[in-house]
């Protein structure tokens, strides 16, 4: 006879029933009854009811609500309305339902986010399947998802996505510095999402101006943010219009402490987006009043929020300068920064252009693209 422990306990309101869902060893599972007896003064428990075996502790439990009388009543009665005015056991028959629908909800999310990602969640969904006993039931088996995930992820990102990659001519951008290429990722995140891939020749072009950036102010750490996906030339980098190539890459820029030194591989913000230099009163201003279907987000709540760390102005323009000039030998066809920190800075190039009103703020990174190969 097959061995069962009880994995959940329900009981009466009234404390006189109690009902049992049982697992048996063999992955099977059934609902057993107790409630409350007298006889010459005396009370004890005597066993009132009892199911056949069903595949899952759920449809156990739903043929208990349907079969037992006292359980079917008090789950009528229910007087917690959790959710949309629905009962407990309503409320969780609707999750249910839709897990599906959230299954495929977040393999979209997961997806946009990191491209990647969403093979992995397709893999992690039917490997689970065959990997994982029917038995491995709700919080268990959610963090077992979880954790095949991640590894899948991982094997991918290390060892698949970069050589399938170089066939679409996209490299990986390296995650950290080395003394032979002083540039790093402005946050692990950019690696850990795979958006750190790009186009050969900005491989080429960000190590040579971190080079040259480093002999010319030694100890200068240069940091990207923002490349490309590894695959499929079209597909977006939310939220960004475009670097949707390979040809696209986000720079961060060098920042300082009040009393102007050098802060080597140190950002404003903790991704290196969003802690906006500011336009003085006299500077132009071609998007003032248009804020409609536009990503121009100013983000005011968030700037008080940042350290005080002004942009280093030497090192900023000298990258900048680097950039159109050096960088043509490249392949680099245009920068985007906006134009009165462009001044400010005291650089003008043809190359260095405006991104228009519906993109993003450029005057917390520098935008580089080379020319299509």
């Amino acid at each position: 006879m097959a061995k069962e422990r009880c994995i959940k306990t329900i009981e009466k309101r009234d404390g006189s029933a109690k009902l049992f869902i049982m697992e048996r060893d063999d992955g099977l599972y059934r609902f057993v009854g107790e409630r409350l007896a007298e006889e010459l003064g005396e009370t004890y428990w005597e066993p009132c009811d009892s199911s056949g075996l069903y595949q899952s502790a759920d449809a156990a439990e739903r043929a208990a609500e349907k079969e037992v009388l006292w359980l079917r009543d008090q789950i009528s009665t229910e007087p917690s309305q959790p959710a949309w005015g629905l009962p407990p056991h309503a409320f969780l028959n609707s999750v249910r339902m839709i897990q599906p629908l959230l299954g495929l909800l977040a393999l979209l999310v997961v997806t946009l986010v990191t491209q990647v990602g969403g093979l992995a969640f397709a893999l992690c969904w039917i490997a689970s399947s065959f990997l994982f006993p029917a038995r491995l039931r709700g919080w268990r088996r959610a963090g077992a998802s979880i954790v095949l995930f991640i590894a899948l992820y991982a094997v991918l990102n290390s060892f698949v996505v970069p050589r399938l990659a170089a066939l679409a001519g996209r490299v990986p951008l390296p995650c950290h510095s080395e003394p032979d290429r002083p540039f790093a990722a402005a946050n692990p995140i950019y690696c850990w999402l795979g958006r750190n891939y790009v186009d050969a020749r900005l491989l080429a072009l960000l190590t040579n101006l971190s080079r040259d950036m480093e002999r010319a102010y030694p100890g200068t750490v240069t940091l990207y943010l923002d490349g490309n996906f590894p695959f499929l030339n079209g597909f977006p980098l939310l939220p960004h219009l475009s670097h949707s190539d390979g040809r696209k890459l986000d720079m961060a820029f060098y920042y300082a402490t009040p009393s102007g030194s050098y802060l080597p591989g140190r950002l404003r913000s903790p991704i290196g987006y969003w802690a906006f230099e500011q336009p003085n009163a006299d500077d132009p201003a071609p998007c003032r009043g248009r804020r409609w279907f536009s990503l121009r987000w100013d983000m005011t709540s968030l700037q008080d929020l940042y350290p005080d760390r002004p942009l280093e102005p030497a090192r900023t323009r000298a990258a900048l300068n680097w950039l159109v000039t050096k960088g043509q030998e490249f392949g680099l066809e245009r920068v985007f920064i906006e134009p009165y920190l462009a001044a400010r800075l005291g650089v003008s190039s043809p190359l260095i252009g405006f991104q228009g009103c519906r993109a993003a703020r450029h005057d917390d990174h520098i935008h580089f693209q080379v020319k299509r190969s």
